[in-house]
């Protein structure tokens, strides 16, 4: 967390440092969708090793807010609303039921509905041409509204040879450091209209810097165990921004 504040008051200043750009209206707002991808780590390398992660699309967008600093330079921020998918696929889980133990697939669908409030500063590398490359990096302030985990079971039947399937939805979780910060890196274009208004398209890549932490599940009707044991998750988010801005 440290770092990324460190960096984003050192490119504020040396940004304030450069030669200013010509007066004119510094501030763009416009509208951001982030079509994204989620990959999940469990901190525990035995959980990790054991489950296969599979990356889901998820949705984000919100408001956006640009400020040119100079010729170089400039910061922006908004806020904005992202839904984040991910699913963990264990093949050799020991399932209990009325049956008995019986070797299954667990697959379990991880939905997060997030609060966003993103901050960068970021560097034009051609700034005189229409079509800018640009380089940035900063934090994304987060707020965890609301989780759910869908829960499959798949097991074979001895006495039918059929794949049996049982499900469970666990939707009240409680995670500690929901409250989180996200680093993140932002490259690509930014393209200059002629009526001062602004088209980017730009990659980013997010990482929690503070482990999200699952509680004990507390709902009696849970399906599986697995639903009451204490993880830790990291989360890399890999986003393509689309934002379009005016003065």
């Amino acid at each position: 967390m440290k770092y990324f504040l460190i960096v984003f008051l050192v490119g504020s200043l040396v940004a304030k440092a450069q030669e200013p750009a010509k007066k004119q209206n510094r501030f763009f707002y416009g509208v951001t969708i982030s079509p994204n991808l989620t990959k999940m780590q469990f901190v525990d390398d035995q959980l990790n090793s054991a489950f296969k992660n599979n990356l889901k699309v998820g949705i984000g967008a919100g408001a956006t807010v640009k400020y040119i600093l100079s010729k170089h330079f400039f910061a922006s921020g908004g806020i904005g609303y992202s839904i984040e998918k991910s699913e963990m696929t264990l093949d050799n889980y020991v399932s209990f039921d009325f049956l008995g133990p019986t070797s299954a697939q667990l697959i379990n669908q991880y939905n997060f509905n997030w609060i966003d409030i993103p901050l960068s500063i970021n560097f034009i590398i051609n700034p005189k041409s229409k079509t800018q490359a640009f380089i940035g990096g900063g934090v994304v302030v987060r707020k965890l509204l609301s989780s759910r985990i869908n829960l499959t079971s798949n097991r074979m039947d001895a006495s039918t040879n059929r794949t049996v399937s049982a499900t469970s939805e666990i939707s009240t979780l409680d995670y500690f450091n929901s409250l989180n910060a996200f680093g993140t890196l932002t490259s690509v274009v930014q393209f200059l209209g002629k009526n001062n208004d602004v088209f980017t398209l730009s990659l980013s890549i997010h990482r929690n810097l503070f482990d999200l932490v699952k509680a004990k599940n507390s709902d009696p009707n849970a399906l599986f165990d697995y639903g009451y044991q204490t993880t830790q998750l990291r989360l890399t988010n890999f986003s393509l921004n689309l934002s379009y801005l005016i003065h």
